[in-house]
């Protein structure tokens, strides 16, 4: 949509957003052969990488997510936002754990 509101252009917009829907196809099947040569492990992957893939893609999510709507809303001009986002997930989790 901002590529179309910014040009008027729907085959443009369509295109472009084809072609950026490409990239994730194209980034599993390198981080599936990164994993390969990394772990060693030719069918599937330890169970313990998860935990680490997972939470890799859980705070780039985080942090551009945290960011873009920090920067939009004017509120604040660098990362305060995403730090006290981050803070208050890893005081959660500790609190999870003390409980249990």
């Amino acid at each position: 949509m901002p590529i179309f509101y910014a040009t008027g252009n729907r085959n443009k917009a369509f295109i472009y957003s084809f072609l950026s829907g490409l990239a994730e196809p194209v980034g599993a099947g390198i981080a599936y052969l990164a994993l390969r040569v990394m772990v060693g492990v030719k069918v599937g992957h330890p169970l313990s990488s998860d935990g680490i893939l997972f939470g890799a893609v859980g705070a780039s999510c985080l942090h551009q997510s945290g960011s873009t709507a920090a920067n939009q809303s004017g509120l604040w001009q660098g990362h305060e936002s995403v730090f006290g986002l981050i803070s208050g997930m890893v005081i959660m989790a500790l609190s999870l754990l003390l409980m249990k």
